[in-house]
């Protein structure tokens, strides 16, 4: 996430305009139980991040979310 937030801070900051695209997929989940917990919580991790990333700098977010907007909405929620 250093990255993102330093590309944000860079002389090139008139150039980004938004974070994104960022949010929940569970169409493509591991059929093994504990990888698709693994992958879910990396999303929710990264999803989190980015939000705030986009909140602490002002920049609105292009969301995406297949098979799981109850969980996209409590996460905006909770950003």
């Amino acid at each position: 996430m250093l990255e993102l937030e330093t590309m944000i801070l860079s002389e090139e900051r008139q150039y980004i305009v938004g974070i994104g695209e960022i949010g929940f997929d569970e169409y493509y989940l591991s059929k093994d139980i504990t990888e698709a917990e693994e992958q879910k919580s990396r999303q929710k991790y990264w999803f989190e991040a980015q939000a705030q990333l986009a909140l602490k700098y002002s920049l609105p977010v292009v969301i995406h979310t297949r098979n799981c907007p109850e969980k996209t909405l409590e996460a905006l929620k909770n950003s």
